[in-house]
């Protein structure tokens, strides 16, 4: 009986070869595809990087240009002797905030295009193609289209065009303009910041300007419109109001910015290297998919033949299958019933050609049936079973199967082996049975096992009982037990014994007086 039961090994290690030899012709056929579909390839690559390189083509190098404001938030008077001093009082981070909203704000962009005359720039004043091509469709149905103004129009190419982030730990602004001209890129981004701090000017003076005029208005009625320090007031509110006009009416220089309090302003300088676009990764991304595109179209194109499926030359006497052991059709790969009726259509006729290839190996030599030193019994063993352990079921022992599953009072191991048993019969395959019952291969080959083994006069309880376990016979029966375990309940003077509790040394003296015991050892003493 060494040959059948070494049929379990011989089956798993089939098993694995089975699968590996499965996924060597998978991958084997895939890189074949791909070689016979590489002109398709090439094309396809070719065409992904001609579509990637036109836009990059056409686009050009883009210019960056960054202008840095920061805040301070100390006063700075230019007159002599002046002292400096706070002017916030709310939160910092809050005002830096505040701050980067204004230069965002929509005001800033009509200022800078007002000021650079943007709605006159074709680059600026013009729609985008989509709002054309709507404008189009609505003029070919009839409907009214309103064209938007060149000064709107710009004013959202500004916005696109700008970024503004600041950083709350340094009080610091930056505007940063990324254009396909450096010095347009860097005149619109000093351009957003000047504005930005021509309007806190603006509002500085304004300021300055209501508290002289309240100053003079005081002046004036204390002391006359002749006073020395009312016509020196009057001297500084008529500078500050040339200041506010020509701030207002764009005119002024650069230089202005300057008297800003609290403000502090670096202009962007012009940068000739490009700050995009990021060509090795447009690239690569050009790449990737265009090889995801052709390696998929690929496949598809080559499904007529399944991969790993072979046409095998047929066997004399055997059954003649299309497609080599282990190979599964694509469409029934994710079917484990349809994998399991291919395995059936062989498994009776193979199954008694396995006995009678057994009994004979098995003849010949015991040592041979091991699987180890007969490569003609291991080669004409391993065959695409669904199990090497043929079950044969009558039907009375179905009957005393199907009974002890639905039983209450059964032991939940013997229904488990009792429906593994059942499944056997039914040709279910190890896998599927194991998946089904929640256990493992081992545990339905192990009890296919036993009843594989099993005489034909053991009944089905014997056959699904636990095995004997191993081990040494037990050293005292229970006749020599039970007179020793009588005299511990036993008074020590009824035995003549002048103490007053039993103590192992004294209970096998007694036994040994008593003839109970032969023998006995010290393990078993100190037990």
């Amino acid at each position: 009986m060494t040959a059948p039961l070494n049929i379990l090994k011989l089956e798993e290690k089939h098993e694995t070869a089975v699968l590996r030899a499965y996924y060597e012709d998978v991958a084997r056929d895939t890189l074949r595809i791909f070689g016979h579909r590489k002109l398709l390839i090439a094309v396809i690559l070719l065409v992904a990087l001609s579509l990637t390189l036109i836009p990059l083509l056409l686009i050009g190098p883009r210019y960056s240009a960054e202008a840095v404001i920061q805040l301070n938030f100390i006063r700075e008077e230019p007159t002599v002797g002046a002292k400096s001093q706070p002017i916030a009082t709310l939160d910092a981070v809050a005002l830096v905030d505040s701050a980067a909203r204004v230069i965002r704000s929509r005001a800033t962009a009509s200022a800078v295009v007002a000021r650079l005359g943007l709605d006159k720039d074709p680059d600026f004043a013009r729609e985008s193609i989509s709002w054309r091509v709507l404008s189009s469709v609505r003029q070919a149905l009839g409907l009214k289209v309103v064209p938007p103004p060149p000064r709107d129009l710009a004013v959202t190419q500004v916005l696109r065009k700008i970024a503004v982030t600041n950083d709350p730990r340094s009080y610091s602004i930056s505007v940063s303009v990324t254009t396909g001209d450096p010095d347009r890129a860097t005149i619109l981004a000093n351009a957003v910041a000047l504005e930005y701090l021509r309007g806190q000017i603006l509002q500085q003076l304004t300021d300055a300007q209501a508290a002289l005029e309240r100053e003079l208005a005081q002046l004036s009625s204390v002391y006359g419109v002749r006073h020395p320090n009312y016509v020196l007031g009057r001297a500084r509110l008529e500078k500050l109001q040339a200041r506010l006009a020509t701030l207002r009416d764009g005119s002024g220089a650069n230089d202005d910015v300057e008297l800003a309090i609290g403000q502090s302003f670096l202009p962007a300088e012009k940068l000739m290297v490009p700050s995009g676009p990021n060509i090795p990764l447009v690239l690569g991304v050009a790449i990737g998919a265009g090889l995801a595109v052709a390696f998929g179209l690929a496949l598809w194109l080559g499904r007529e033949q399944p991969l790993g499926c072979t046409k095998s030359k047929p066997v004399a006497g055997g059954p003649q299958n299309q497609h080599a052991p282990g190979c599964v059709n694509r469409v029934d790969s994710t079917s484990d019933a349809a994998l399991h009726r291919d395995e059936a259509e062989t498994v009776h006729s193979q199954a008694e050609a396995l006995s009678s290839v057994v009994t004979e190996k098995c003849g010949q030599s015991r040592r041979a049936c091991r699987g180890k030193t007969n490569p003609e019994l291991e080669q004409a063993v391993a065959t695409p079973l669904a199990s090497a352990y043929r079950v044969t079921v009558s039907a009375a022992q179905r009957e005393v199967l199907e009974r002890v599953v639905r039983a209450h009072s059964t032991p939940q191991q013997l229904a488990l082996r009792a429906r593994i048993i059942m499944h056997a019969a039914d040709d279910v395959h190890v896998r599927l049975s194991a998946r089904e019952l929640g256990v493992s291969p081992k545990t339905v080959r192990y009890w296919r096992k036993r009843w594989w083994v099993a005489t034909e006069r053991q009944p089905v309880s014997e056959r699904l009982a636990d095995a004997p376990r191993l081990g040494a016979p037990a050293t005292f029966t229970r006749e020599q037990i039970c007179p020793v375990v009588a005299i511990t309940c036993e008074e020590p003077s009824q035995n003549e014994r002048l103490i007053s509790n039993w103590s192992q040394g004294k209970i096998v003296d007694e036994a040994m007086q008593n003839r109970l015991l032969t023998s006995i050892s010290d393990a078993s003493n100190s037990v």
